[in-house]
Parts: C-alpha cells; structure tokens; sequence
C-alpha cells in the first residue's frame, strides 16, 4: 500500500514538476538560439540529441519546451495563433519566441522526425485560431427551410480554413532570417571565389596526372610485351611438366607390373627428378641470362643508334663543307679564266705593238 503510495506521489509530482502532459517529443541533432547582438548567425544551446518536447499545462495552454538533463528549460516559447514559425529546410525548423525576444532553431537528425514537429505546431496553431463552438442555447435561430435537408458539416461543425494563418505560420520571414541568408549568401560567395581561384592549379594538376597516365600506359605496353614472351616461356615449362608427369606415370605403371624392379625404378624417377630439376634451374638461369642479355642489347641498341645519329650529323656537316669547297674551286676556276683572258688580250696588245715597232724601225 505505501509503494503504491509513493509510486502515485512521485508521478503526480513529476508531472507538476515538468509544467505539464506531453503531447509530442523527439530528439533534436542542435538547438539553436539566434545571435542577439548580430541577428545573422545561430548559436548553439545547449548539448546535442537533446528532447524537445510540445507539453500542454493546466491552462490548456501550448509549449515548446526543451531540458538539457536540468529543470531550467533552455527553451520554453509559448504557442500563440501568431507564432511566427516556418520550416526553413527540410532538418530544420525555425520560430519566434515574443516573450524571450528572440528566435529560435531546431535541427533534427531525420526530415520524418522535423516534418512531423512542423505539423504538430501548425495543428496546434489553427487549433487556436479556429473559431469556438457555439452550444445549442447559443446559436442564432433561423427559419428552417423545408426543400433543403442540413448538411453533415452543419451538424458537426469544424474549424474552417485560414488562409492568413497559412501565410503567418508558412511564409513569415522576420529581419533575423534575412540576415542570416545573406550571411550564408556572402559565404557561398567568397567560397566561389576560392574555387575559381584554384581552378587553374586543378588544371595543372589534371594536366600533370595526364603526363603521368601516358607514361604508365606506355610501361604497361611494354610489361604486355614482356607478358606474352613469359607465357610461351611458361608454356614450355608446362610442356615439360606434363611430359614428366606422363613419363612419371609410365614409370608408375611399370613398377606396378614389376614389383621386383620398385627400387630401381624409384631410383631412376629420383634421379630424373633431380636432373630435370637440375634442368629447370639451368632454364632458369639461361632465361635469367637471356633477359640480361636482351636488356644489354636493348642498350647497345640505343648506343648505336646515338652514334649513328651522331655519324648522320657529322657526315651532314662533311656534305655542307665539300659543297662551300666545290663552290670555292668553281670561283676560283672562274677568276682562272678571267685571268687568262686577260693575259691573251695583254699578250695579244703586246705582240701587235711589238710588230708595229719593228715595221717602224724598218722604215
């Protein structure tokens, strides 16, 4: 009996304590409180995964109420037909407290969990502004019509629509969420900046990993190459295993047809065992070899392919120095024969005047 007792104390002490029944709750990811001295930015209050809770007191009055693990609600704003509150996304909600001069905002984890906080409030503010039922006593009376029978909806009347609350509760946007979509906008702003900015040093990123892709597409061009020569190679190997492993058989079967040579067939499959392992490691070895080899030959190759490049240019150079030459010999052979000329001419001159002094003397 005095459990019981108790047990009836301590729940009609609790519900005294905490103002009220709890109509609706949840946790919120953050609640927020608006910055009083700015009006653009939130502040968060309290600690996360809080509950929020909507509790309806004695009065029959509304609440938005949220405890952080103490009595002192951080946020008790009382539900009025022109609350202003609006859901600005679909995890966060938003609205005006008139007796804390302030705003406040709740984040929610889930877009179920925020969309049903919204229509709880919004159900409980067009319950307020919906006009009262009137008694029986208290409604007009009015001369019944007998064509037209009443209408269910005049014998259970309901709250009718109101187009204003819809635009207070949906679409009142006060100077405080203005400010903070500019802030926002501001911020969206100056982080395009920032990407337009490194836009180049992503293109020269890009342009780098291109470089990069190029060349190891190339080695795996050659790894491809590489690849089928180790396949036939491998090919070969197993050629061989299999041809030991039929000879392996065949020398079974025979020591199964004759018990008494056992030992010494074992013996000789030991000792091709180990010959042919011998074998392989010699392959090995002479493969191992070979890609050496092939690997200097590669690089003799390129040698050889620089000196001839440096041959090309030094016999094209050669070419270039017998041509000026052969120009020169022309010049001078040129020059030669103009020389000549004129030494027949001056010869010529000097043979007539020489004739023409002796036919003088003569005379």
């Amino acid at each position: 009996f005095f459990f019981f007792f108790f047990f009836f104390a301590f729940c009609v002490a609790f519900v005294i304590r905490s103002g009220g029944v709890i109509v609706w709750s949840a946790t919120t990811s953050q609640l927020f409180e608006i910055d009083r001295s700015t009006k653009k930015s939130w502040v968060p209050l309290g600690k996360s995964h809080s509950t929020i809770a909507i509790e309806k007191d004695s009065a029959n009055s509304f609440r938005i109420v949220l405890k952080d693990g103490n009595d002192t609600p951080k946020c008790n704003t009382k539900i009025t037909p022109t609350l202003k509150f609006k859901q600005t996304t679909p995890k966060f909600n938003q609205w005006g407290d008139d007796e804390a001069n302030t705003m406040f905002g709740a984040g929610f984890d889930k877009e179920d969990t925020a969309l049903e906080f919204a229509k709880e409030v919004t159900k409980i503010i067009r319950q307020l502004t919906a006009p009262p039922v009137l008694e029986e006593q208290d409604k007009p009376k009015v001369a019944p019509k007998p064509a037209v029978k009443p209408k269910k909806e005049q014998q259970d009347p309901s709250p009718p629509p109101q187009p204003q609350q819809s635009q207070t509760v949906g679409a009142v946007v006060d100077a405080p969420e203005v400010a903070a979509i500019k802030y926002e906008n501001e911020r969206f702003q100056a982080a395009m900046t920032t990407n337009t900015q490194n836009a180049e040093q992503w293109e020269e990123q890009l342009r780098q990993l291109t470089n990069v892709n190029t060349r190891l597409k190339t080695a795996l061009q050659e790894s491809a190459k590489n690849v089928v020569q180790w396949k036939k190679q491998l090919a070969l190997w197993r050629e061989e295993n299999t041809r030991l492993k039929k000879l392996l058989k065949e020398k079974d079967d025979a020591a199964e047809r004759s018990a008494s040579n056992e030992t010494q067939a074992l013996t000789e499959l030991q000792t091709q065992y180990q010959e042919t392992s011998a074998e392989l490691e010699v392959l090995k070895q002479q493969v191992s070899v070979a890609n050496a080899e092939a690997q200097q030959e590669a690089e003799a190759k390129k040698k050889a392919e620089a000196e001839v490049a440096d041959l090309k240019e030094e016999l094209k150079k050669l070419k270039e120095e017998k041509n000026s030459y052969e120009r020169l010999v022309e010049d001078v052979r040129a020059w030669q024969n103009v020389q000549k000329e004129k030494t027949d001419d001056l010869n010529a001159a000097l043979t007539s005047l020489l004739d023409s002094s002796g036919d003088e003397a003569r005379c």
